[in-house]
């Protein structure tokens, strides 16, 4: 299974892609998912919430709680984001 995604925007050939950097909980109780991009603007997407939102729903945190600002990467990728989640119910 892999952790690339691939989104290609409708208005141009152009594929940029994310993928998961980590997860986990968080010392709050809050579900972390980190992922990492080529560019600002597609971790600022709702592409990049909606997947981040997905991966939180299968350990049944499923409620954004908070998105954090578009960080330097530490990785593979340049940029990255923490989305953060509450526990659905």
């Amino acid at each position: 299974m892999t952790n690339l995604i691939h989104v290609q925007h409708a208005e141009s050939r152009s594929v940029e892609q994310f993928e998961i950097v980590d997860t986990g909980w968080r010392g709050d109780g809050l579900f972390a998912v980190i992922l990492g991009a080529e560019g600002r603007a597609l971790l600022e997407s709702n592409d990049a919430h909606d997947y981040a939102l997905m991966v939180a729903r299968r350990r049944r945190h499923g409620i954004p709680a908070a998105a954090e600002q578009v960080e330097a990467g530490t990785g593979k990728y340049p940029y990255q984001r923490m989305f953060c989640f509450g526990r659905s119910e």
